[in-house]
């Protein structure tokens, strides 16, 4: 009797730790937030760049369609609940938006030891990889990084026509040096499909069965003395042939002159709006949207000390750059002068 009771208790408790390790795992898999045109979107960022993210979200609010609904999820590692707060607060009101955090540190941790590092890249880079674990239950998701505003709806992006290929991007380091390095990580289909991994369309239907997580982390350990932008390489070589290249203007990431404002302004490298007051093409764009969301005052207030460091650090180069390119207009116009020759 003892024994058929400690039997079944044994099995009550193996049931519960598989159980509920199945449910901890499910838990990690999501479902679309709405049942119909359902605009997912993810995003990832740290404590420090969370309203920066939130920044963008408000760009996407400010851009959307009510005939759409966005179903926005933050890949976030140890956001504070605070910001948290802070960031959902901005569609209040909105029906046909839904913010979700998912606390990605743990995944981060468990895989720390296979993820490769370089330059001043953190962990955090690699949180997009998990978009092929967590969004399982989707069709389709854009990724967006959270250093950018959009100004066009990112429905348009979402929904673009992307054929046979898997994945929708835009290129980048279309030079000499470029194509050396695209060559030395192992593209060797269509090195010319090169993307930035700022700004993605990630086609999952397509993706399904694929180990695409496990591919990633073989071509950072395979081609570690040729990486130098480790996720960005690692999805190249891994949907290198398979990647439709979008417009530039859905990711815009030069502060140079245009036209007509960018889709998308990616605000790309260490040279960020918010520390950054020579960004004048580009930057007023990201001041623009941040004036819309209640944490404007918040952004200046944490970013102080940051503009002042940025100032002591580049500030001498931009004069020295200034007192350059002065000099050579001086001396050209001088040489082309007809009293100089």
């Amino acid at each position: 009797m003892i024994r058929n009771t400690f039997a079944a208790f044994l099995f009550v408790l193996f049931s519960f730790f598989t159980n509920g390790f199945a449910a901890a795992e499910k838990d990690t898999e999501l479902e679309p937030a709405f049942k119909e045109n359902n605009v997912a979107v993810c995003l990832c960022c740290d404590d420090k760049f969370a309203l920066y993210a939130g920044v963008a979200i408000q760009s996407i609010i400010a851009n959307s369609s009510d005939k759409n609904n966005y179903d926005i999820v933050i890949f976030g590692n140890k956001i504070s609940q605070k910001k948290k707060d802070m960031v959902s607060g901005l569609i209040k009101g909105f029906d046909n938006f839904s913010i979700r955090f998912i606390d990605i540190d743990k995944e981060l941790a468990k895989y720390k030891e296979s993820f490769f590092i370089r330059l001043y890249y953190s962990v955090d880079i690699y949180s997009r990889l998990f978009i092929f674990k967590i969004f399982s239950s989707f069709d389709r998701v854009l990724y967006l990084d959270s250093d950018l505003v959009v100004n066009r709806d990112v429905a348009d992006l979402f929904n673009v026509d992307i054929g046979d290929k898997v994945v929708a991007a835009c290129s980048c380091w279309n030079t000499i040096n470029g194509a050396l390095h695209k060559r030395g990580i192992g593209m060797s289909k269509d090195p010319s499909s090169y993307f930035n991994s700022g700004v993605i369309v990630f086609d999952l239907k397509k993706t399904r069965g694929e180990d695409i997580f496990g591919k990633c982390i073989a071509v950072l350990n395979e081609k570690s003395s040729a990486i130098k932008y480790p996720d960005q390489d690692a999805l190249s070589v891994v949907f290198d042939g398979r990647t439709l290249i979008l417009d530039q203007r859905w990711n815009f990431f030069e502060d140079k002159p245009f036209d007509s404002p960018p889709y998308i302004i990616h605000f790309t490298g260490k040279h960020k709006p918010w520390i950054d007051p020579t960004l004048r093409k580009t930057g007023t764009f990201f001041l623009k949207y941040a004036e819309m969301t209640p944490f404007c005052d918040t952004i200046e207030s944490e970013t102080r000390v940051d503009r002042i460091i940025y100032f002591v650090k580049y500030f001498p180069r931009r004069v020295g750059r200034f007192i350059k390119r002065t000099y050579c207009a001086i001396v050209g116009d001088m040489l082309q002068s007809p009293s100089c020759s």
